[in-house]
């Protein structure tokens, strides 16, 4: 069972418990006498009522996802399309492990300077780190807040991301690509059956020497001329690409 199948059975479950509480509520109404009473038990059932749309708006969303998610994972799959996203998951992996590993040894060389100014505060007397000696320490050694902040704003958001993943980095690290190459399938797909309608040809496509695809896909609509535009996979830009799609006449 997934992750989503999961959420899917315990959202159902607590729709039966707050519909059982319903029941009760309204079991133990139709005994009551008192006005006030009566008055608090049905604001109670209307309370329950609420819930239980929401928990219904919940699961009808949950049950979207899952139809969304089946589209996506049930997409066609063509060989050199599948090269290509396969080439391009590979290359991204590569570099969020680099960017990682750049970022992890910045805040390691850190932490290091910070066990040399803690050193160095003790070995001067300075026990406040607002003190003007301090500051200009820190600024020396580059462990300043200042300057940690400005290094951080311009690293990548999802290596960020990554970083507060503890040791299951890698594994979300690939889990999120592959999702995102699935997203970039049906995506792909839809384009080029969108003016070709099913695909029946797609010899003329090809993966070159740079690991674009290009080419002519055909279909029983007609055909489509496929260009890729790629950018990036060196210092902090990670690597991705652009397809054009367009109807040969």
């Amino acid at each position: 069972m997934t992750g989503l199948e999961t959420k899917i059975e315990k959202k159902k479950a607590d729709i039966e418990k707050r519909k059982t509480i319903i029941t009760k509520q309204e079991n133990k109404l139709s005994t009551i006498t008192d006005q006030w009473d009566i008055r608090w038990q049905q604001d109670e059932i209307k309370s329950s009522q609420r819930k239980l749309r929401d928990l219904e708006i919940q699961l009808e969303n949950l049950y979207k996802q899952q139809e969304k998610k089946s589209k996506i994972d049930n997409v066609e799959r063509v060989p050199v399309i599948e090269e290509f996203l396969e080439a391009w998951k590979i290359r991204v992996i590569e570099w969020y492990i680099t960017d990682y590993n750049r970022i992890k040894e910045y805040i390691n060389q850190r932490n290091k300077k910070r066990k040399q100014f803690e050193a160095w505060k003790q070995e001067n007397h300075i026990y406040h780190y607002n003190s003007k000696e301090a500051q200009e320490k820190e600024k020396e050694l580059g462990i300043d807040y200042e300057t940690y902040k400005e290094y951080m704003k311009h690293q990548s958001q999802f290596t960020l991301i990554l970083l507060d993943k503890g040791s299951n980095w890698q594994a979300y690290l690939k889990k999120e690509i592959e999702k995102d190459k699935n997203n970039k399938r049906a995506l792909f797909i839809a384009r080029v059956k969108e003016i070709t309608g099913k695909i029946t040809d797609v010899s003329w496509l090809t993966i070159g020497d740079n690991g674009e695809i290009n080419g002519v896909v055909t279909g029983e609509k007609g055909k489509a001329k496929v260009e890729t535009i790629s950018a990036g996979g060196w210092n902090i830009q990670c690597y991705h690409f652009r397809v054009l799609v367009r109807e040969l006449i």
